[in-house]
């Protein structure tokens, strides 16, 4: 990196804008070299300025890194000067999110921002026949050098997302014969199940679980949130799907080939919950009544073939879906939210963000790391193994990527279909 085109000392004051907004503070905003234009640093990372002196003193101690970062992130878009590899890309990026719109955002993000900037970037070979020869050499620079834009490490995860984005963009290529098949070497992925391993610690107990939805009740409409909480222990949903379970996929019926492995291992089956959908958005909005949806995870449409049936085998969890199920049959009978049942959501009101940050916040004071719920769907997981749930009943259920339970869908998408016809207005009771 070029540390002479970054001032230093009162050569950045040059770069420094200061605005007064209400109340007398002052807010600090400096020249892009990305856009040119000037940018804002975000109150939460300054802190509230009374007086352009300690505006100013803020900025000449700290102002340097953010200007460090963005030529960083400059020097990784070096890439673009090369017309060649810009080409191939935009041809690429149109086909793309044409061909893949679902999955065409991330697939590029990792590729603009990884992929391509250390072929071209950091190794200087600008010939995409001659790629696939360094594998050995992208996986180290992945593992020790990337960095994201907080400069924390990539997650092997994340490493795994670039590598795949490569793949796809080497296959592109082969096929509309820009490169040749002999030089098509498909990058290999990390293994994450050795790198991964998952140990008691990455579970939670009854203790720290009781503590958090003891955090959670307190706050700003509590009890809906800390019943996301105990419904997401329970039943292992992903928080997108939480968000978006509707009224009338209650059901207090569940297929017999789900049921028959839960009740052989001991547990008794109060329920179940049909899930077919989830919002398209994190933030869960109705649009002229509806709320746009997308598929679930790993499903390729929304449709009874590609639902969920997921059991419910807590009484408690049972009584309280219960008790939100009829709080929503009597918006449906009034048509609150109008003539479209999935408008109609279980917990009416809640949003990711505010759930996540309780969460965070209870981890916080608690003195726990992790900031999300995540690990109650790895805990859920790790108790029906240790019960021998079997894995195509598990994977199933808790909607895992994996052949297996494709032998299942077809079966499972009959008894959905006709569940998803019935009428939603038969009230439900509380287990006595």
């Amino acid at each position: 990196m070029n540390e002479m085109i970054i001032p230093q000392g009162d050569g950045m004051l040059e770069m420094l804008r200061l605005k007064k907004y209400g109340g007398g503070k002052y807010s600090i905003r400096y020249r892009s070299f990305l856009t040119g234009g000037y940018k804002v640093i975000p109150v939460t990372k300054t802190g509230v300025f009374h007086c352009k002196d300690d505006a100013t003193s803020w900025a000449r101690a700290n102002l340097r890194e953010y200007l460090v970062k963005e030529v960083q992130m400059l020097e990784r878009q070096t890439w673009r000067s090369n017309l060649k590899v810009l080409q191939l890309y935009n041809s690429y990026a149109e086909w793309r999110k044409e061909d893949q719109p679902r999955s065409a955002q991330q697939d590029l993000s990792m590729l603009i921002n990884y992929g391509i900037p250390f072929f071209a970037g950091v190794l200087k070979e600008e010939d995409p026949n001659k790629w696939c020869e360094f594998g050995e050499e992208l996986l180290e620079w992945l593992r020790k050098e990337a960095r994201t834009k907080k400069e924390e490490p990539l997650a092997v995860s994340s490493c795994n997302k670039v590598i795949n984005s490569l793949n796809h963009f080497v296959k592109w290529m082969v096929r509309k014969k820009h490169i040749s098949y002999a030089n098509a070497r498909p990058f290999e992925c990390i293994d994450q199940r050795k790198t991964n391993r998952r140990t008691e610690k990455d579970l939670v107990t009854d203790e720290v679980f009781d503590a958090v939805y003891n955090h959670i009740s307190r706050q700003k409409n509590g009890k809906l949130y800390a019943d996301m909480w105990k419904t997401q222990r329970a039943c292992g949903f992903r928080v997108s799907e939480l968000l978006g379970l509707t009224f009338h996929w209650l059901s207090d019926e569940c297929p017999a080939f789900i049921k028959e492995d839960f009740v052989e291992k001991g547990l008794k089956v109060y329920g179940s919950i049909y899930l077919e959908s989830q919002p398209a958005k994190p933030y869960v909005k109705r649009v002229n009544g509806v709320i746009p949806r997308t598929p679930l995870k790993w499903r390729d449409s929304i449709s009874p073939d590609n639902a969920r049936t997921v059991p419910i085998l807590s009484k408690e969890v049972w009584d309280l879906l219960v008790e939100r199920y009829d709080v929503e049959c009597e918006k449906w009978e009034k048509k609150t939210y109008g003539l479209y049942k999935d408008s109609y959501l279980l917990f009416d009101g809640a949003q990711r963000n505010i759930y996540l940050r309780y969460i965070q916040e209870a981890n916080a004071s608690l003195g726990l790391k992790g900031d999300g719920s995540h690990i109650l769907r790895h805990t859920l997981s790790t108790e029906w193994s240790l019960m021998r749930i079997e894995d195509k009943v598990k994977e199933l259920v808790l909607g895992h990527k994996d052949q297996a339970r494709k032998s299942y869908d077809h079966f499972a998408g009959k008894i959905n279909a006709e569940r998803a016809k019935a009428a939603p207005m038969r009230r439900l009771r509380k287990v006595g």
